[in-house]
C-alpha cells in the first residue's frame, strides 16, 4: 500500500519511500507529473511512502520556512529522491532542482528522469547535479522502476 505525504504531514513510517522531485510542481498550470508516477508505482504494487511536495488540496496555508523545513527533513528521511524533469520544462529554470538535491547527490539515492526527446540529454542533468554517477531515465516509468531498486537498497 501506497503512503502519499503532501506538504505539512510527516507519514508514520521511516520505511522504503520516495520522494518526488521536480520543476515548478507548485504552478498549478503548469503539468504535474505526480499522479501519473503514483498510478505506476500501484501497478508496480510498491509498498511504502511517496512524498509529494505540494500542499493538499483545501491545505495550502503554511509558512515558507515551515514548508522548507518540511522538504529537508523529508528529503533525508526518503530511500530514494526521483526527479522527474519532463521534456516540458525545457523552458523553464530547473536549477533550484540541483540545490535541492545536492545534500543527497552523492548518497546514491537519487535517479533523475528526462526524455530523451529533451534537448541536450543527457548533458544538462549531469550539469545541473554536477555528478556524473547519477541515473538519468528516459521516461517516468524507468526512472521510477530505478528508484523502486533504490529503495530495496537503501532501506
Amino acid at each position: 500500500m501506497i503512503e502519499i505525504v503532501h506538504i505539512g504531514n510527516y507519514g508514520k513510517s521511516d520505511c522504503k519511500s520516495i520522494y518526488f522531485l521536480g520543476p515548478s510542481l507548485m504552478e498549478k498550470h503548469h503539468y504535474n507529473w505526480c499522479p501519473v508516477a503514483i498510478q505506476i508505482l500501484r501497478k508496480f504494487n510498491f509498498c511504502g511512502t511517496v512524498f509529494v511536495p505540494l500542499f493538499k488540496e483545501g491545505h495550502e496555508s503554511l509558512h515558507a520556512d515551515d514548508r522548507t523545513a518540511w522538504e529537508l527533513q523529508c528529503l533525508d528521511r526518503a530511500s530514494a529522491i526521483a526527479i522527474g524533469v519532463p521534456s516540458a520544462y525545457e523552458f523553464l529554470r530547473i536549477s533550484s532542482l540541483a540545490v535541492e538535491s545536492s545534500l543527497h547527490r552523492y548518497a546514491g539515492k537519487i535517479v533523475v528522469g528526462h526524455p530523451l526527446s529533451s534537448k541536450n540529454q543527457p548533458h544538462r542533468p549531469y550539469y545541473l547535479f554536477g555528478n556524473k554517477t547519477i541515473p538519468v531515465e528516459s521516461t517516468l516509468q524507468t526512472m521510477l522502476v530505478h528508484a523502486v531498486r533504490i529503495t530495496q537498497s537503501n532501506k
